[in-house]
């Protein structure tokens, strides 16, 4: 079976809370101040969300209905942990990521509105997970062995990146 049609099957087969979570996190991104997200499952169009008229205009699609579920109580570091999963994508990561950004206010509301739901697990979690020499390496490998996936997104074919400091706006590397 193709990733499509297993895409397409995950998604009919939503759960009530995949459905509801989906109403919610359309709600709460239609409160956007700045950008304009379009929001996409399988690539039809299911929602435009903030300002419709903005330059700044950015693209999720969502290849999983858990996907929902996952952003609106894992708030932030959700995003990139459901991003990684591969549960969505975006052709202008960068884009996503301004918008974000940009909105942080009403995305430290959303966390606030549904996090504390989580905060009991997440500590049971954190807990299990506290740092032996064991867990050391898995959190290292969780969280810097990203792969090309994410680094296409943003280097060239090369996959080169550099960084410079520049004492003041004049100067250049010379």
């Amino acid at each position: 079976m193709s990733q499509a049609q297993q895409t397409i099957i995950k998604t009919e087969n939503a759960s009530l809370m995949d459905k509801w979570c989906k109403r919610a996190f359309i709600s709460v991104l239609n409160h956007l101040p700045q950008g304009c997200m379009t929001l996409k499952e399988n690539g039809v169009m299911v929602a435009q969300m903030g300002d419709l008229n903005s330059e700044l205009q950015a693209e999720v699609n969502i290849l999983d209905p858990k996907a929902y579920r996952h952003l609106l109580f894992g708030g932030s570091v959700a995003s990139g942990e459901t991003f990684m999963d591969g549960l969505w994508t975006s052709p202008n990561l960068t884009n996503v990521i301004r918008i974000f950004a940009r909105n942080l206010p009403v995305l430290d509301k959303w966390e606030k509105r549904f996090g504390w739901l989580t905060y009991p697990f997440n500590k049971i979690q954190h807990f299990l997970n506290r740092n032996s020499v064991e867990q050391a390496r898995k959190n290292i490998q969780a969280h810097y062995d990203l792969g090309n996936q994410l680094y296409t997104q943003f280097l060239d074919e090369s996959m080169m990146y550099s960084s410079a400091v520049y004492p003041h706006p004049e100067a250049n590397l010379a």
